[in-house]
């Protein structure tokens, strides 16, 4: 997952690749935002996934960002972004399903208790 963010990052802030993949370019501080979101993105799930049992919360609620996330850049982004707003949009929403359904399972917790943090028994 890691990868995948800094990949993102590096080829937004590319501007051949901008370019090619045919995305219009909000503005250097915009982009910059963007970049700085993946990565941090990123580097939580990375230190998250070391202990899913106790900090799967971070995970599930990174999960529901992402599908919120998705479904805004796919609903508006396009018009704004160009295919970045799809390249982006897509892979986001296979995540972000991914981990708010799978995580409860594969952790013994319910939906409840990952929004409430509560690390009681299920």
């Amino acid at each position: 997952m890691l990868c995948l963010c800094v990949f993102a990052a590096c080829q937004i802030l590319t501007p051949a690749t901008r370019d090619l993949l045919g995305v219009r370019n909000p503005g250097m501080f915009w982009t910059l935002i963007l970049c700085g979101v993946l990565l941090i993105t990123g580097a939580l799930l990375v230190l998250a996934s070391r202990d899913l049992v106790s900090r799967g919360s971070i995970v599930y609620y990174e999960g529901l960002a992402r599908l919120c996330a998705s479904a805004l850049l796919l609903s508006r982004g396009v018009a704004e972004l160009g295919s970045l707003a799809i390249a982006i949009a897509v892979p986001d929403l296979c995540f972000g399903l991914l981990q708010v359904v799978a995580l409860p399972a594969a952790i013994g917790r319910t939906h409840r208790q990952l929004l409430l943090d509560n690390r009681g028994a299920p």
